[in-house]
């Protein structure tokens, strides 16, 4: 989380627009953060998508002519879609489409979150991204959930209810049992670099 995923998605669809090529973006139902109907950063950037609880349900959502002009679909979390390892292999194999799948890999309890590493073994290209430990600065590939039922993972959220945090941080934060106040803590003593 807070690795500019969102905002790096964005400005990708940006070019490619720019170059010529229709490019479709698609988000999940389930994340009705800051617009329904446009995918935003965390910063505020923002462009349309389609909204959609199954990506298979795309090409009848914005039509099928729309459908057929596509050259690239853009996808933001992507590990909200159940559908997503057979319908961007269906997509690129059958269709020809140039498929971005932006998401986390893992979960706050650092488990496969969603489908998202199915798509490893096909993928022509993989990219990590990494945000910077809200509490010491180094790279981060964790979450940390700050707020609310720890067994609940798929939740969509901000800053409010995540931190992104290095392994020592991540461990150190959940062998305390005081996730929440801890790495808030961290955050708000100025600690980040």
């Amino acid at each position: 989380m807070f690795a500019g995923k969102t905002t790096h998605l964005l400005k990708r669809v940006q070019t490619l627009r720019s170059e010529g090529l229709m490019v479709e973006l698609v988000k999940p139902s389930v994340d009705d953060r800051y617009d329904l109907n446009s995918i935003v950063s965390h910063n505020q950037m923002k462009l349309p998508a389609t909204v959609v609880d199954m990506l298979a349900d795309v090409p009848e959502a914005i039509g099928p002519e729309r459908w057929k002009r596509a050259d690239v679909v853009g996808i933001d979390e992507g590990q909200f879609f159940p559908d997503l390892e057979a319908t961007v292999r269906d997509w690129v194999d059958k269709h020809d489409k140039h498929v971005l799948v932006y998401g986390l890999k893992g979960s706050h309890t650092r488990r496969a979150f969603g489908e998202m590493h199915k798509l490893l073994a096909n993928a022509d290209k993989f990219e990590m991204l990494e945000a910077k430990c809200k509490c010491c600065g180094a790279p981060a590939p964790h979450s940390v959930k700050l707020e609310g039922d720890q067994r609940v993972v798929e939740k969509v959220g901000g800053k409010e209810m995540y931190a992104a945090v290095c392994r020592y941080h991540y461990n150190m934060l959940k062998s305390s049992g005081t996730i929440s106040s801890q790495a808030n803590q961290a955050g708000q003593e100025g600690s980040v670099v």
